[in-house]
């Protein structure tokens, strides 16, 4: 991780795109193939990262949208592109 300017962060991420990843703690023993998999008990990483990247430019979008019009309309639909109280939680450190 690197910092580019003043609160900003350049974050490397790698994974492997097509390895699936548990949902829950409940579906980790089913990945790991002790247990039939029920359809949403995993993701790819490829999907984690889609996920990520529209979550990312979701919050900026909203920002962004805020600093013009201060109201609070713009994040009503950020859970539909993964935005999430852990994500904004962990983005404000």
């Amino acid at each position: 991780m690197g910092q580019t300017e003043r609160g900003s962060f350049v974050v490397t991420l790698l994974t492997q795109p097509n390895e699936m990843f548990a949902t829950s703690k409940a579906n980790e023993n089913r990945l790991q193939g002790q247990s039939e998999l029920s359809p949403n008990a995993g993701i790819t990483g490829r999907q984690v990262l889609r996920t990520l990247e529209s979550a990312l430019a979701g919050t900026k979008d909203a920002l962004d949208s805020y600093r013009d019009v201060p109201q609070l309309d713009a994040f009503g639909q950020l859970v539909s592109v993964g935005v999430s109280a852990e994500l904004l939680k962990h983005s404000c450190l």
